[in-house]
């Protein structure tokens, strides 16, 4: 995000909103759902259940600073690791 133009909490939040609005709608072609093998054996879950436990996107911002740059988020439960990490690649 570009930096806020003052120092309060709404500030902050609002140049966190214009990144939301500069993303597109993801197309098809650019996330994965799925759901974890066993995850209908847990208890509570109905054995018919189609529930997504797992979402990778492929987003885009359309801003001059992050032109051509995707955005990879993964996300979902029972994974082996509780990760969160950001990477950049200038080319």
């Amino acid at each position: 995000m570009d930096p806020p133009a003052g120092d309060s909490a709404d500030d902050t939040q609002n140049k966190k909103a214009e990144v939301f609005r500069a993303m597109p709608s993801v197309g098809l072609r650019h996330y994965v759902r799925g759901q974890y093998q066993g995850y209908t054996d847990v208890p509570g879950v109905a054995r018919g259940s189609t529930t997504e436990t797992y979402v990778a996107l492929q987003l885009e911002i359309d801003s001059w600073r992050w032109a051509d740059v995707p955005v990879f988020l993964r996300a979902g439960k029972a994974l082996p690791a509780l990760v969160a990490e950001m990477r950049v690649w200038c080319i």
